[in-house]
């Protein structure tokens, strides 16, 4: 009886440990498609760390396409060192941030071709603040 009682009250203790350290980051994603000659704003993203960018071209410019993860002050928005070029022409999957603190960003996708049209899918992954 005494055995019992200690063995249930070890798998309890060992259970509370065990819930009270896990942390489940919330991840949030978001789609869309672009249509672009210049470049364009993802929506505002609440995040810490990172943001993935997955783009899945379906027309290429003649150029790359930039990324670039833009951070929201009281004044306005200023982009940081956060930022990458990826092709125009082939899928990517791109992270931006890193170690950034906490706040509200977006992405700037800009098209440096400027002539010719790019266009295709776009996936957001970020993790919540």
């Amino acid at each position: 009886m005494r055995l019992k009682r200690t063995m249930s009250v070890l798998f309890f203790c060992t259970i509370f440990m065990l819930t009270s350290i896990t942390v489940f980051a919330a991840t949030k994603s978001r789609s869309s498609t672009y249509s672009i000659y210049h470049g364009v704003y993802s929506t505002n993203m609440s995040m810490k760390d990172k943001v993935i960018v997955k783009l899945t071209p379906s027309q290429c410019s003649k150029s790359d396409l930039g990324l670039y993860l833009e951070k929201k002050y009281f004044w306005g928005w200023r982009v940081g060192t956060n930022s990458k070029d990826v092709s125009s022409k082939y899928n990517s999957t791109t992270t931006l941030g890193g170690g950034v603190p906490s706040g509200t960003y977006r992405v700037y996708i800009r098209n440096w071709d400027g002539v010719n049209q790019a266009k295709g899918k776009v996936v957001f992954t970020w993790t919540k603040s």
